[in-house]
């Protein structure tokens, strides 16, 4: 395992976006304190900018454990956001990494997230997949890395993360049809 990833996707309202802000802000000392700590990054939907994602890195899934109860400790959030619906929360078990760490991507970088899954029984064909196209795109000028593992409840369920220089970039590694669907968030 290379490592865990927390991914909590919620909305906040437009209302409460400085008060979110100033949530993360408030929480990067806090979750630097946890052994195992590898980062926190924070984005927007592009189209749908009430709809926030946040990704908490970690070496290993005990950290990521240490990170949550960091997490609850932590009060801020509810006690000053008030209409941020309650997030959707998946612990991925990392399987691969290519190129930079996703968390470090600059401030106006873009994350993709695709969220696959596979028939029973076949995740690591399917992430084999995801190794394969991760490598491919990685060749797209503005690709800046990517990391993509399994859902740890769910294994046959499969999220890839990439950080792109530019909107665009993204685009070009969208292929037409796409049967699967693709989100694309802004770092704020």
């Amino acid at each position: 395992m290379l490592g865990s990833l927390i991914v909590a996707r919620m909305s906040v309202h437009p209302d409460d976006r400085e008060a979110s802000d100033r949530y993360y802000t408030g929480l990067r000392p806090h979750l630097e304190k946890v052994e195992g700590f590898r980062g926190v990054a924070v984005y927007g939907h592009v189209r749908f900018p009430e709809e926030h994602l946040a990704l908490y890195g970690y070496t290993d899934t005990q950290a990521a454990d240490r990170g949550l109860e960091a997490l609850a400790d932590y009060r801020f959030h509810s006690e000053t956001v008030s209409k941020a619906s309650v997030p959707n929360v998946i612990r991925l078990e990392v399987l691969g990494r290519v190129g930079q760490n996703i968390l470090a991507a600059p401030k106006d970088s873009f994350l993709s997230m695709s969220l696959r899954v596979a028939n029973p029984g076949y995740s690591d064909e399917l992430a084999q997949d995801l190794d394969r196209i991760f490598n491919e795109i990685s060749m797209i000028d503005g690709f800046l890395g990517a990391e993509y593992g399994c859902n740890d409840t769910l294994p046959d369920e499969l999220v890839g993360l990439a950080a792109w220089r530019g909107a665009e970039s993204f685009q070009a590694s969208v292929p037409e049809g796409t049967i699967y669907d693709v989100r694309l968030y802004r770092r704020l």
